[in-house]
């Protein structure tokens, strides 16, 4: 009987411990710094001719707001399939949406970009693109009766690349 109660105990010990490796927060994949980085590139080109090639390069987003005194560019709200998200932006425990699509407690997603230019001189030009990710997700992922609520998604740093690399595109870089 001593020897069931210490292997129970034991199982029991093993399984929390275990069950906390498995189941708790993963790291960000991608540090704070890494993402900045992909956020901002600096262009051997004057202001009018970085944001010519914003322009360009956001062709395939609606525009929301445009400001080239400011040096401001929003797009609209794009709407993108929760499976698509994955490819875009980290779920909250940095694992898959996976779970969130398939139980139920995630039905739509969506994005938009912030993009501002500034003339760092006369012939440089500063770039930070930020895109703003949100999914539609019950506010209790595990109670079916919780409400759907837009949570903010951490950026992989994908559509930064892909902004970032039209513009070098356009400008010839």
């Amino acid at each position: 009987m001593k020897t069931r109660v210490i292997l129970i105990v034991a199982l029991g010990a093993l399984f929390t411990v275990t069950g906390c490796f498995f189941f708790a927060p993963k790291p960000s994949p991608i540090t704070w710094d890494e993402l900045q980085e992909r956020q901002e590139a600096t262009f051997a080109a004057t202001f009018d001719e970085v944001w010519d090639a914003s322009l360009v390069a956001l062709s395939n987003q609606k525009i929301e707001e445009i400001d080239k005194e400011s040096g401001f560019i929003t797009t609209r709200e794009k709407n993108i399939p929760a499976s698509k998200l994955d490819d875009y932006a980290w779920s909250p425990d940095y694992g898959s949406f996976w779970y969130y699509q398939n139980s139920g407690s995630m039905d739509d997603a969506r994005y938009w970009i912030n993009l501002k230019v500034s003339a760092v001189g006369e012939e440089s030009t500063r770039v930070n693109v930020t895109p703003n990710f949100e999914a539609h997700i019950r506010e209790w992922t595990w109670d079916t009766t919780s409400a759907m609520v837009w949570k903010s998604m951490r950026s992989r740093g994908v559509i930064e690349d892909l902004v970032i690399g039209r513009i070098a595109r356009e400008i010839g870089e």
